[in-house]
């Protein structure tokens, strides 16, 4: 996560894990923004059912350097967890990425 902590717009990872949590790939999304990034659910679960993961976790960093969750951060967040769980592919984690730190998104 690293990579994120330099970037100038917000960038959102999607980590796609197998049932032993190994790495089954990486997507990155952004729209060349610094203050927000727009993450279509039904994209991101469709690759999550054709890789066959069986959770995932979501990372994206805040350009401003506040690694607060905003409001949008933490419905989204917690919208996205219920789907992924209605599917059977639990969100394990979303954690915001800022120069200096990291946290994490919200608890749902």
């Amino acid at each position: 996560m690293s990579g994120l902590r330099e970037e100038r717009n917000e960038w959102l990872l999607v980590f796609y894990l197998s049932t032993g949590h190994k790495l089954l790939g990486v997507e990155a999304i952004t729209q060349d923004c610094p203050t927000r990034v727009e993450w279509d659910f039904r994209h991101l679960l469709r690759r999550a059912l054709l890789i066959r993961a069986d959770a995932m976790i979501i990372a994206h960093n805040h350009p401003s350097g506040d690694v607060t969750a905003s409001r949008s951060d933490m419905i989204t967040t917690a919208q996205f967890a219920r789907v992924c769980q209605e599917l059977g592919i639990p969100l394990l984690a979303h954690y915001i990425v800022t120069e200096n730190e990291t946290g994490l998104c919200g608890y749902w």
